[in-house]
This record gives structure tokens, sequence and C-alpha cells, in this order.
């Protein structure tokens, strides 16, 4: 029922502001950001146990109506675990482990829509990502006969600030993600019955560039 509801104000929030008044921002952007990650219920799944950052590289539309706005995007979700592909950046890709045991990796490709009101250059977000995993790597703990979902749905809610630029604008932004599905398969129970498979919940940070199209 909640997921019921979320969508439909999605899709009114969509329509509201296609059918509002000329937009005064209508432009692509490119998005760079680092996702925070830990796996919540961890303990219970063989999941590893600490924080770790992923690199994100979008590009998106976006439109500003006066009073509300919406974006939508594609985004590259990206770590490196086992040293064999492109160089983590300290930070923004980086296992937050003191043992020094713990590698993630994993690449991801996202479609994200992000709706919400404006403030002056003060935007609200809601939203969803659907994310799927072209590959994992060591998200879960040594011996484990688990297996990890290739797709996985989160609800974003955070804000933005853009400042406006002689281009267009650039903003700053903080996120949380809130997954809604099991990282782990559900390989032991019947469909339909409750099964706690893990979560990967963030918390993003992004800066972005918008070109306005005008």
């Amino acid at each position: 029922m909640r997921r019921f509801i979320l969508i439909l104000f999605l899709i009114l929030s969509t329509q509201a502001i296609a059918q509002d008044q000329a937009p005064i921002l209508q432009g692509i952007g490119f998005r760079f950001a680092s996702d925070f990650n830990y796996f919540h219920l961890s303990d219970n799944n063989d999941l590893v146990d600490n924080w770790y950052s992923t690199g994100v590289f979008g590009v998106f539309y976006r439109i500003y109506a006066p009073n509300r706005g919406i974006e939508l995007g594609l985004n590259i979700n990206y770590k490196d675990g086992d040293g064999s592909g492109f160089p983590n950046l300290p930070i923004i890709m980086t296992d937050f482990d003191a043992t020094n045991m713990q590698s993630v990796g994993m690449t991801a490709l996202e479609a994200d829509l992000k709706v919400g009101p404006r403030f002056g250059g003060i935007h609200p977000k809601i939203g969803y990502i659907l994310g799927y995993r072209l590959r994992d790597e060591n998200f879960l703990e040594e011996g484990s006969p688990n297996e990890i979902n290739a797709w996985y749905f989160q609800l974003p809610f955070g804000c933005t600030v853009a400042l406006p630029t002689s281009y267009g604008s650039v903003g700053f932004g903080a996120t949380f993600e809130l997954d809604l599905t099991n990282v782990i398969k559900n390989n032991t129970t019947l469909p339909g019955s409750s099964f706690r498979g893990g979560r990967q919940h963030a918390i993003n940070l992004e800066i972005s560039l918008t070109f306005d199209r005008y």
C-alpha cells in the first residue's frame, strides 16, 4: 500500500510539473557523487559489516518550474574490489574497515526519477532509483552459500541546492537512499513468504552541473 501511494504521488507530481507555467530552468546536467553504503541486517545474512563507498557518475535532464522540479537520470555506480579494474579514488571509493580485510566491489547501472517542491534554489526531493548490478564482489563473508540479487530498488529522500551560473547552475546535495529489496536471493522459502535478506542503504553526497538548454 505504501509503495502504491508513493508511485501515485510521483505520477501526480510529474503531471503537475508538466502542466505548470513555462520552466525557469530546463537543461542537461552531470552528477559526480559518492554513495556511502552499509548492509542492514548484515549479521543475519553473512553480509560484510563495515561501511564502504562507491563512486557515482550520472547524466540527467532537469526541469525547474517556479515552485517545483523534476529530474530524470542515468548513473554508473562503481567501486573496484579485487584490484583488476579502474583504481579506487580515496574516500569516494573506499572500504571503511579498520582491519583492512574488507574489499567490496560493484558495478551497477541505475535509472532514477526525483520530484519535489522548490524554495528558491533549494529543492527537496523524493523519488525512486532502479538499479542492476553488473558485478558484485565480496558482499558476502567468506564461505557463505548465499547469492546476491542483481536488481535493487531504492527510495531517495534528500535535498539539493542549485546556484545560478552563466551557463545554468551548479548544485550540491545530500540524499538518504532507502533500499526496499533484498540483497540476498530468496532460495530457501516459498515465493510470497516473509524473507529478510538484508538491505543496501546509502547516504549519497553529490556535486552537479546543469547546462541551460535555452
